[in-house]
């Protein structure tokens, strides 16, 4: 699949989930931007980190090389403890 494509394919996928989420008349203003906060970090985020190991694979660690690492943190895990 070309770049543009799996790019294309999920901003078409966030901007029918936000639709979704704007258009519930029974969320607040607040739920909504909780949920697309969520949305991002959970949902968006890892796709888009998955696009970007796939096409700049170079700019990523090796992933071998984060198993002795706390997830989400650049920090090793000490082995002592």
């Amino acid at each position: 699949m070309s770049d543009n494509l799996d790019i294309g394919l999920c901003l078409i996928d966030m901007r029918f989930d936000f639709h979704e989420i704007n258009a519930d008349d029974q969320l607040t203003e607040a739920d909504k931007k909780q949920l697309k906060d969520f949305y991002l970090q959970h949902l968006v985020a890892p796709k888009a980190r998955k696009l970007l190991e796939k096409h700049f694979p170079e700019e990523f660690p090796n992933k071998a090389g984060t198993a002795n690492r706390h997830p989400g943190s650049s920090k090793p895990i000490h082995q002592d403890r």
